[in-house]
C-alpha cells in the first residue's frame, strides 16, 4: 500500500465510521441494520489493511514506546511526553469512546 493509498483508506475509515454512527442514530429498521453491517465489514477489512502497512507498523511501535515511557513515568496519568499526540488518528479520534 502507498503512502496515497493509505492516505485514502484512512479518510475512506473516517468517512464509514460517521456513516455507522448517523445510521446507528436512525430507527433499527432491517434496510438500516443491514447497511450497518455492510459499512462495519467494509471498515473492518481496511483497518486490517492499514495495520499491515509498514507506516502503521512503525506508528504502533512508536506508540508503545511512548505510552510504556508515560506509564512508567506517571502511573497517574499525565501529559504525553514532548508533546506526542497518543490519542491515535486525529480522523477516528472523535470516534473513541474511553
Amino acid at each position: 500500500m502507498t503512502r496515497h493509498d493509505l492516505a485514502i483508506a484512512k479518510w475512506k475509515c473516517s468517512f464509514l465510521a460517521k456513516k455507522i454512527v448517523l445510521l446507528r442514530q436512525s430507527a433499527a429498521e432491517p434496510h438500516i441494520l443491514a447497511l450497518i453491517a455492510l459499512h462495519q465489514s467494509e471498515l473492518d477489512d481496511l483497518l486490517a489493511a492499514i495495520a499491515k502497512t509498514h507506516d502503521a507498523k512503525e506508528w504502533a511501535e512508536d506508540w508503545a514506546k511512548a505510552h510504556t515511557r508515560t506509564d512508567d513515568r506517571d502511573a497517574g496519568g499525565g501529559s504525553p511526553p514532548s508533546g506526542q499526540d497518543l490519542g491515535g488518528d486525529a480522523s477516528l479520534r472523535q470516534y473513541r469512546r474511553d
